[in-house]
């Protein structure tokens, strides 16, 4: 009978750790994941919510796209198009350069930045 105790009582402790373990390594995965913005920019496409969120942040301040109120009132008197965001995050490398071309995704652009004006 100790032994049959014993085994079980090892099968849950293993049971246990295999458990405890296994989202470690995954929150692990999603930490490492905003390093990804560096990655190649042929492996994915940047969402226009979050290249509106980004460029709203200043995260394209070196690419001479403003940030935070001065990018909603750029876009506003009309000194800043989609197209100007999207441009940065084509230099920044988080997109690829068909993006300047693609009349849906610039549209798409375009609305999230009037969703940010209309929030502000």
């Amino acid at each position: 009978m100790n032994l049959s105790l014993r085994t079980f009582t090892l099968s849950a402790l293993t049971t246990l750790a295999l458990i405890t373990l296994t989202p470690t390594a995954k929150a692990e995965q999603v930490a490492a994941a905003p390093s990804a913005l560096q990655s190649s920019a042929a492996n994915r496409r940047l969402q226009p919510f979050n290249l509106a969120q980004l460029a709203y942040q200043g995260y394209f301040k070196n690419q001479g796209t403003p940030g935070y109120q001065s990018l909603l009132l750029a876009y506003q008197l009309g000194r800043l198009q989609p197209e100007d965001v999207v441009n940065s995050a084509v230099q920044s490398k988080l997109l690829d350069k068909a993006a300047l071309t693609d009349r849906a995704y610039l549209q798409a652009v375009d609305q999230q930045l009037t969703t940010l004006i209309d929030e502000r």
